[in-house]
C-alpha cells in the first residue's frame, strides 16, 4: 500500500518503482478532485497503494475531505507500502493502512487479533516520523493463502500447515515484496517450517488472481476481501498458526494536517464508521468483477451513508 513524491529525480525514481510492482489495473491514479470552495481550506495530497481496495476507499477520504472544503490531489496506485509509507507525510498526507500489517513493516510491536491494541502500537512507532493512525474501521482484510478447489482436493490442503508435505510441487504467486514480508514467505519459513517456490505477479489484485485460475501458480497470496475468492469456489487456507494478525482498515494522516485541521480527524473517522468486512466485500465486486469506476463506487457508497 503505496505513494508518490516530489517532482524531478524523486518522481522518476518513483515511475521506475511502480512499474516494478506489476500490479494489476490502475483505478484513478494521480488527478485532482475539485473543492467545492472557490478558495479551498488547503490542498490534502491523498494516496494508495496499488489494490482496488485501498483506492476505493482513498477516494472515500477524498471525496469527504472536498466537500468539506478542502483542495484535493490524488496519487493512487503508486506502488506498495514501501513505496507509500516514505512517501508520508511530506508527498502524501492522507492514505489507507492495514494495521497488523503496517505494525510489521515498522517491526515495531506484537501483531495480534486486537486492531486497538495494534492502533495504539503503530501510533507509537509513527509518532517520530510525524504521523498518525485514525480509528480502526471494522472491515477485517487479512493476507488470504488461497488455492483452487481443484489444487485443495488433489493436495488435501484444508490448513496452511498442510502444504508443509506437498511445499515442493506448489508455487506462490503475490507482490515482490513477499519474498522478504515478515507475513508472507519469512512467515510461511519462520512459523511454518517450509518455503515455497515463489513467482512475483501483484498484490491482491485481478493478476494474481488470474494467475491462479489459469494453473500458472498453485498458491496465490490474496486479499480476504475479494470478491473473486468466493465467485470462483476457491479455498481460503486456514492460518491455523496464526501468522496473520487482525489487518482492519484506519486512515493514517499526517500529524501536522490533524493539529492545524482537527475537524479532518472527525471527517475520516466518519468514514472508517460505516465500513465493515462484508460491505468492503461488495464495494471490491464492483470494480473487481463489474468493472465500474472506483471513484463513482465510493461516491455512491457515502450518499447510501449519507456522508456526501
Amino acid at each position: 500500500m503505496v505513494r508518490r513524491r516530489r517532482r524531478g529525480v524523486v518522481a522518476a525514481v518513483l515511475a521506475v518503482a511502480v512499474l516494478s510492482v506489476g500490479c494489476g489495473k490502475s483505478v484513478n491514479s494521480g488527478g485532482s478532485s475539485p473543492s467545492p470552495s472557490a478558495s479551498p481550506r488547503t490542498t490534502v495530497t491523498v494516496g494508495s497503494v496499488t489494490f482496488p481496495e485501498s483506492q476505493i476507499v482513498a477516494e472515500m477520504y477524498a471525496q469527504v475531505l472536498a466537500k468539506a472544503g478542502y483542495g484535493i490531489k490524488k496519487q493512487l496506485s503508486v506502488g506498495q507500502r514501501e513505496i507509500l509509507q516514505p512517501a508520508m507525510p511530506n508527498q502524501i498526507q492522507v492514505a489507507p493502512e492495514y494495521v497488523g500489517s503496517l505494525l510489521a513493516y515498522l517491526k515495531a510491536g506484537n501483531q495480534s487479533n486486537d486492531p486497538a491494541a495494534e492502533v495504539v502500537a503503530d501510533n507509537a512507532a509513527l509518532a517520530p516520523k510525524g504521523l498518525t493512525i485514525l480509528d480502526p474501521s471494522a472491515a477485517n482484510d487479512v493476507n488470504a493463502f488461497v488455492v483452487t478447489r481443484a489444487t485443495a482436493d488433489r493436495y488435501h490442503l484444508a490448513k496452511v500447515s498442510d502444504m508443509k508435505p506437498v511445499a515442493g510441487n506448489l508455487t506462490l504467486g503475490g507482490p515482490p515484496e513477499c519474498a522478504t514480508r515478515p507475513l508472507c514467505l519469512l512467515g510461511l519459513k519462520n512459523v511454518y517450517g517450509f518455503t515455497l517456490k515463489f513467482q512475483p505477479i501483484g498484490s491482491c489484485d485481478t493478476q494474481t488472481a488470474n494467475a491462479l485460475d489459469a494453473g500458472a501458480v498453485q498458491v496465490a497470496l490474496l486479499c480476504s476481501t475479494q470478491a473473486i475468492i468466493s465467485k470462483k469456489g476457491w479455498v481460503v487456507l486456514e492460518d491455523d498458526k496464526k501468522l496473520q494478525p487482525a489487518d482492519n482498515i484506519a486512515p493514517e494522516v499526517s500529524t501536522a494536517l490533524l493539529t492545524a485541521h482537527p475537524d479532518i480527524r472527525d471527517k475520516l473517522n466518519a468514514v472508517s464508521a460505516k465500513l465493515t468486512t462484508g460491505n468492503i466485500v461488495g464495494l471490491n465486486a464492483q470494480v473487481e468483477i463489474d468493472h465500474k469506476d472506483a471513484a463513482a463506487v465510493a461516491q455512491s457508497f457515502l450518499q447510501q451513508q449519507g456522508l456526501l
